[in-house]
């Protein structure tokens, strides 16, 4: 039976613990790289911004953060603050995971708002600030480190097990949450006199975003949790919690994106008047589900949901009718 609080297999588990982290910094830095023209777009305005984009940038860019930064600081010998360090460290992985799940949370919450949906709305909202204080008590209590002088380096000598396994556990648990609110705004869009008896593609593909997205957390957050529960050592604890991060903030990342119009494919479908999937998520198109921003005379935000009723009813729908344009559409179709 394994010693696990044997000084040697402690090292041994945080020397591993170091290894994934390398591994994951070439791993996420790979996805980083190949999701780059996103940002260029963005910044081209070839892309239209949403308020979605927020969440993803700022997760993308505190993960790149917080492996860099882990990275570095365990390659370094030089003297640190290892206690302001490693917590830091917890609390930008931390804050990944959390701007991961508002990513996710956002599309739904904002058809939720649309259709004044207040209860389920306040439910994804004091859920989210529920993790939000997660994230605080990740940074103030999770992880306590010191200078290691034999070593030249940090040790961590204690874990919050405890505050650890509950924040990846109620990580898993918003997650199934917003996927359940997603499914129950794609019901009550299907409920709306307008749209009964008509399939809303914009909807399904939102909740099967979510069920890919839910299966990926839950294959990663229930381990950390589990591991952090057991609290065999201070090195066990943590040592599952860096992957976990890292794919729950890249699944987002592709959720948001797995139905954009950059593939050749999508472009010739523009072309030849073909609705696809990668349209109807991605693009602000009239008779689409699209966040909408608009500025009007005061200064003052409009977000809203443009909900039209000329919905592609299959995808045998030919060019002429996707292309025609019915009274509705013409009164809600946005502004560019």
């Amino acid at each position: 039976m394994v010693k696990w609080e044997d000084p040697n297999v402690v090292f041994y588990v945080f020397f591993l613990y170091e290894q994934i982290a390398v591994f994951l910094l070439g791993f996420y830095g790979t996805q980083y790289l190949w999701s780059a023209y996103i940002e260029w777009e963005l910044i081209t305005r070839k892309r239209a911004f949403r308020i979605v984009h927020i969440p993803w940038l700022l997760a993308r860019y505190v993960m790149l953060t917080a492996l860099l930064f882990f990275v570095i600081t365990g390659r370094s010998r030089s003297r640190i603050a290892c206690d302001v360090a490693y917590r830091t460290f917890a609390s930008l992985g931390s804050g990944a995971a959390m701007l991961a799940s508002l990513t996710l949370c956002s599309r739904p919450a904002a058809i939720l708002w649309t259709l004044r949906q207040r209860w389920p709305l306040a439910v994804l909202v004091v859920m989210g600030v529920v993790q939000f204080l997660y994230v605080i008590l990740q940074g103030i209590l999770t992880v306590r480190a010191r200078w290691d002088s034999k070593s030249a380096s940090c040790e961590v000598y204690n874990s919050d097990n405890n505050v650890l396994g509950g924040f990846y556990l109620y990580t898993f648990v918003y997650d199934v949450v917003i996927l359940g609110m997603t499914l129950l705004a794609v019901h009550r869009v299907h409920t709306e006199k307008m749209y009964q008896g008509r399939r809303w593609r914009v909807g399904d593909a939102l909740c099967v975003q979510g069920i890919w997205y839910v299966a990926a957390t839950c294959a990663v957050n229930i381990p950390v949790s589990t591991l952090a529960f057991l609290n065999l050592n201070p090195g066990m604890n943590i040592l599952l919690s860096l992957p976990a991060v890292t794919i729950s903030v890249i699944a987002s990342s592709l959720t948001l994106f797995a139905f954009d119009d950059h593939n050749e494919k999508d472009s010739e479908g523009r072309r030849t008047g073909e609705s696809r999937a990668s349209e109807l998520v991605s693009r602000p198109l009239p008779g689409n589900l699209t966040t909408h921003i608009s500025m009007d005379a005061a200064g003052m935000i409009d977000s809203r949901i443009i909900l039209d009723d000329d919905l592609r009813l299959d995808d045998k729908a030919d060019s002429a009718e996707s292309e025609s344009a019915t009274p509705s559409t013409a009164e809600h179709s946005p502004i560019v």
